[in-house]
């Protein structure tokens, strides 16, 4: 039953996109201006944060476990020039809310891309090291209302993904969306096919993630402390740009199933399947561009997830930035 769910979900979405697209038409106003020729430098600031839960029907009538991460600013810096374009995202020391409640987190992340004609190719890693349970006072008696939160300072989740785009429209170049290294003079949309390779999940190195109070003697799955999985999958979307003046917006919208390959293990056990389950993506992105600099406001949502039967593990990744940057625009020689 999960399996047609699954599939009727991803053939909806992929109708849906199919009417959305030839309803509004390929009809653009506007070029590209492509800078792929000047060498771009730019940073960037704001803030990435993965929270977590697991659902299960728990002993003492709790249905979920909220599992967050203790954030912090990240400042990113990154390069583009012809089809070369990476960047370097490290964090600032002060921490969003308070070590005692939350402990601290190392996070990091990579990404890479690269664009040619109508694909487009996108590499990105993210690792977070220490979570907290939220709220876990209501099952542990050595916390408290004023300290309700249990600190898991080694517990790690990662994610790396490997995506690449084809978009119908020949004329929609992603570099012009992001605004690096080009910028549209127009409207332009587009649908698209995503398809993508992940490898996530989370390890408390062999300590247990769901509290021994609520675990249940009759499943080996709830004392797990390693998760993860292996997926590819395939994303039809849909995305939207327009600029005027110099003021440019635009927005992605994907949704589609994957193929898993997922287990969960302790030091005794280890256990595995094969299953579908759905994704779905959004981004949003807006700022001002001219041939020399530009600023635009950055925002973007990923979910993963996975289940066995009455267990479920949902991840969000999701963040926001404000990122400018310059050309290096070249000087004409004098004859």
């Amino acid at each position: 039953m999960l399996l047609f769910w699954d599939l009727k979900g991803l053939l909806n979405s992929f109708v849906c996109t199919l009417f959305i697209s030839s309803f509004l038409g390929q009809k653009e106003t506007g070029t590209i201006d492509d800078f792929r020729d000047l060498k771009v430098v730019y940073t960037d600031i704001g803030f990435s944060t993965a929270p977590f839960q697991i659902s299960y029907p728990y002993s003492n009538g709790f249905s979920k476990i909220q599992y967050k991460n203790n954030f912090r600013t990240l400042i990113g810096i990154g390069f583009a020039y012809k089809w070369l374009s990476f960047r370097i995202g490290l964090p600032l020391q002060v921490y969003f809310k308070p070590n005692s409640l939350y402990g601290k987190t190392k996070q990091s992340n990579l990404n890479a891309d690269y664009s040619f004609k109508k694909y487009y190719v996108d590499l990105e890693f993210r690792s977070l090291v220490g979570y907290s349970i939220q709220e876990a006072y209501k099952w542990d008696s050595t916390l408290s209302v004023e300290n309700p939160n249990k600190i898991l300072p080694n517990a790690r989740a990662f994610n790396i993904g490997l995506n690449g785009y084809y978009f119908h429209n020949k004329q929609f170049k992603m570099p012009a969306l992001i605004g690096r290294r080009a910028h549209y003079n127009g409207k332009i949309q587009s649908f698209y096919l995503r398809s993508s390779l992940n490898f996530f999940g989370i390890d408390n190195d062999n300590i247990s993630f769901i509290p021994v109070p609520l675990q249940a003697e009759d499943n080996s799955l709830t004392s797990f402390s390693r998760l993860q999985s292996y997926e590819i999958g395939l994303m039809p979307g849909y995305v939207y740009v327009n600029r005027i003046k110099n003021w440019q917006f635009s927005g992605m919208l994907g949704v589609g199933a994957v193929i898993q390959a997922k287990y969960y293990s302790n030091t005794l056990f280890s256990k595995g399947s094969l299953s579908f389950d759905t994704r779905f993506n959004l981004h949003f992105a807006g700022g001002y561009s001219s041939k020399s600099f530009f600023v635009f406001l950055m925002t973007d949502f990923d979910n993963k997830s996975l289940d066995f039967n009455n267990f479920k593990y949902s991840h969000n990744f999701y963040g926001i930035k404000i990122c400018g940057g310059y050309r290096f625009i070249k000087q004409q020689k004098n004859k």
